[in-house]
């Protein structure tokens, strides 16, 4: 009967003893491993976490302090003086402060034109003319070119054209013929106008004689 007893104590040790226990290692070993790279990521994570509160506190620390640096320029001048742009606290009324009326550029004047006058004088009977141009006043210019028909050969000589800020051309037929006078604001339209004026008349292929500007000049 002992024997028996021992027996079946031996065999439930044998038993016990042939279970194998490596088939649960892996399991619980996995789920360590697994867990592992989660930690790491959440720590990670944290540390990320108070690495951008830190950035942001300094750099609300040193938001105050560049406010507190400014305010403290514009407050050391004394009251009544203006502190912005005027690191001297110089007074407004002194010429050399930035505030000073007398510091501030002179407006630009507004510019002046001065009329320019020219004038064609002409002798009929032998076709001598006169021509002045840019002239200050209109007499002036009228005279000039009853001066200038005369020195030229002209024995009566008339005004035939006076004109103001503008333009003239004379044309005629080469070999003679009549004369024909026009202004306008623009030299090359005034000439070819002249030139179909001319050539309507019917006596030959007309050319410009002679054209010129009187436009006004800046005096200011």
């Amino acid at each position: 009967m002992e024997a028996l007893n021992f027996l079946s104590r031996r065999s439930s040790r044998l038993h016990i003893s042939d279970i194998d226990l490596s088939t649960q290692m892996p399991t619980f070993v996995n789920s360590r491993e697994d867990a592992a790279p989660a930690e790491n990521i959440e720590r990670s994570e944290r540390i990320r976490i108070m690495l951008l509160k830190l950035i942001i506190s300094i750099r609300m620390v040193f938001f105050g302090a560049t406010m507190a640096l400014s305010s403290a320029a514009f407050a050391q001048c004394a009251p009544g003086i203006p502190a912005a742009g005027n690191p001297g606290c110089i007074p407004s009324d002194q010429y050399n402060s930035p505030y000073s009326p007398s510091a501030a550029p002179a407006a630009r004047p507004a510019a002046k034109w001065a009329d320019r006058w020219g004038s064609i004088a002409m002798d009929d009977k032998t076709g001598k003319l006169g021509t002045v141009s840019q002239s200050a006043a209109k007499e002036k210019a009228e005279s000039q070119a009853l001066d200038r028909c005369a020195d030229n050969g002209g024995l009566s000589c008339q005004i035939a054209l006076t004109y103001t800020n503008q333009c003239v051309a004379v044309a005629q037929v080469p070999t003679g013929g009549p004369v024909h006078m026009l202004s306008g604001a623009y030299l090359p339209e005034t000439e070819s106008a002249v030139l179909k004026k001319c050539d309507r008349d019917g006596n030959g292929k007309c050319q410009v004689a002679y054209s010129k500007c009187s436009y006004a000049e800046r005096v200011q």
